[in-house]
């Protein structure tokens, strides 16, 4: 949706980070509400850290349905919420304004999770986690609501050893060229999914 085409029924959302302005996913969020025909439109809201504080409390009373939480602020804005849905994992990726409350989910891990299940992408397969955080944690513990998979947590890898395998990268910094592999954080189809979970 353009900006010029925004009405009083029109859902605002907001993707909020400290340098968020040219992030792929802000494309990918408005392109996904108009090719489902969501009267809905995603903003920008590049906020420092020092101001989180002082923009979340400021947010509960604007006409905003809710902000996408870029991953580096994940853990920050969890501590600042009213509610916090699900499991507790100590992170936050969406959080929804109702009544002037914020409540926050982790919905990404639980949507590869579903992914996987759905798609059979990991039936019969080794699932190797590479790079074991607060993300990795999550998603493990969803995958594991669907099938008693076989997961092996690395710090490196081999391609010999991962042959057949699928292997999911929860690290921000590197990008693994292996087969059969998932960038948690920057796969565009991921977080296409992922909004169909939210949304």
């Amino acid at each position: 949706m353009n900006p010029v085409n925004i009405t009083k029924e029109t859902k605002l959302y907001g993707f909020v980070g400290e340098n968020v302005t040219h992030s792929e996913f802000l494309a990918v969020v408005n392109r996904y509400f108009d090719s489902n025909n969501i009267d809905a439109f995603c903003s920008v809201f590049n906020i420092r850290f020092d101001d989180l504080a002082f923009f979340l409390h400021n947010i509960k009373t604007r006409s905003i349905e809710g902000i996408f939480i870029e991953q580096t602020y994940a853990k920050a804005i969890f501590s600042m919420l009213d509610e916090v849905l699900g499991e507790n994992f100590g992170i936050v990726d969406t959080v929804f304004i109702r009544e002037k409350r914020l409540i926050g989910t982790l919905a990404r891990p639980a949507a590869l999770a579903k992914m996987l299940n759905e798609k059979s992408m990991a039936k019969d397969k080794k699932i190797y986690i590479y790079k074991i955080n607060e993300w990795a944690k999550a998603f493990i513990f969803e995958l594991m609501k669907f099938q008693p998979a076989k997961i092996i947590p690395i710090d490196s890898i081999s391609k010999d050893e991962i042959l057949d395998s699928l292997v999911v990268n929860f690290s921000r910094e590197e990008r693994l060229e292996v087969n059969n592999k998932i960038d948690f954080f920057d796969d565009e189809w991921l977080s296409n999914f992922y909004l169909s979970v939210v949304f």
